[in-house]
């Protein structure tokens, strides 16, 4: 049995070579503006004067200054007693008068005017004295507070973008071309 000579081929493949290089994309933006305006609060309390009232009617009438309505109605409810009073010095001073003999007359007369010159009038001309006859009040008025809120105002404006795009590459090549080779059979011609 004879073999037939065989024709051999050899290929190699294509090869394919490609080259890419990034793109890029750059973005700028600005910040944005921003404005802030304030206004500010406020409080206003508006005062008035309140009343002082002095009433000093009960320290004068105690001077023997006071109305004379005051020292009427003091006698009034005294006028009792005060005549009882005077009746009882009269009185005292008509049994010293009735005891008067020939020698001791001008003594007993003169010490009676004596007596009345320095006599202390019991008749209440003058009011109580006390610290509580000055009264002092003080009413204050009311306060009106305004209260004015601050208020604050934020505006932002915002910039463009501004885009720029730089572009890659791509490049694509043939890196080895495709072969065939065809080797023939070695042929032995001697036979």
């Amino acid at each position: 049995m004879r073999l037939l000579p065989m024709i051999t081929m050899h290929t190699t493949k294509p090869q394919l070579a490609f080259e890419a290089g990034r793109g890029m994309l750059v973005q700028r933006q600005q910040r944005a503006s921003i404005d802030i305006e304030t206004q500010h609060g406020s409080v206003r309390a508006p005062m008035t004067q309140g009343t002082l009232t002095i009433d000093s009617t009960a320290a004068w009438d105690a001077l023997g200054s006071g109305s004379l309505h005051n020292m009427l109605d003091r006698n009034t409810k005294n006028a009792q007693q005060l005549v009882l009073d005077a009746i009882a010095r009269i009185a005292e001073v008509g049994d010293r008068l009735a005891k008067i003999d020939g020698s001791s007359g001008n003594e007993v007369i003169a010490d009676i005017a004596y007596e009345n010159a320095m006599y202390d009038n019991p008749y209440p001309y003058y009011g109580e004295a006390g610290i509580a006859n000055v009264r002092i009040t003080y009413a204050p008025k009311p306060v009106a507070i305004d209260v004015t809120p601050s208020h604050v105002r934020i505006s932002a404006t915002p910039h463009a973008t501004s885009n720029t795009f730089e572009r890659g590459h791509w490049q694509a090549s043939l890196a080895q071309w495709p072969s065939l080779t065809i080797t023939p059979p070695k042929l032995d011609v001697r036979a």
